[in-house]
């Protein structure tokens, strides 16, 4: 399934690193799904593994990139998408989260779904 994501260049090299899980799920078809994820993980090149751990290090940098690119939402219309674009609304509330984990460390917000707050 092709999301609809910020970098949209992602859903090609995901489905790239998903090759390598239907690889291993033919390699050891009666395997329990961890083992067949451990040969998955032992079949990608150095240049794949490189790509999902600097894929992991920016999520966990950017909170922005992260659900821009990788979480989803099942909107009211029932197709999953990924929180892009942004709206005001949510850039709004990033900015005030974004401050508060700078000033104190934590961060402790009311948020009202978009509908409401308007």
């Amino acid at each position: 399934m092709r999301l609809h994501r910020a970098d949209p260049y992602l859903n090609d090299a995901i489905e790239a690193l998903d090759q390598r899980l239907h690889q291993a799920r033919r390699t050891l078809p009666k395997a329990t799904p961890e083992d067949q994820r451990i040969l998955a993980w032992s079949l990608l090149s150095s240049v794949e593994h490189q790509f999902v751990q600097d894929e992991i290090t920016r999520c966990i940098s950017n909170r922005v990139y992260y659900l821009q690119n990788y979480h989803t939402i099942q909107p009211e219309v029932d197709i999953l998408t990924c929180v892009h674009p942004f709206r005001d609304h949510q850039t709004m509330v990033d900015d005030v989260l974004t401050k508060l984990l700078a000033e104190d460390g934590q961060a402790r917000i009311i948020i009202l779904k978009e509908r409401q707050s308007s």
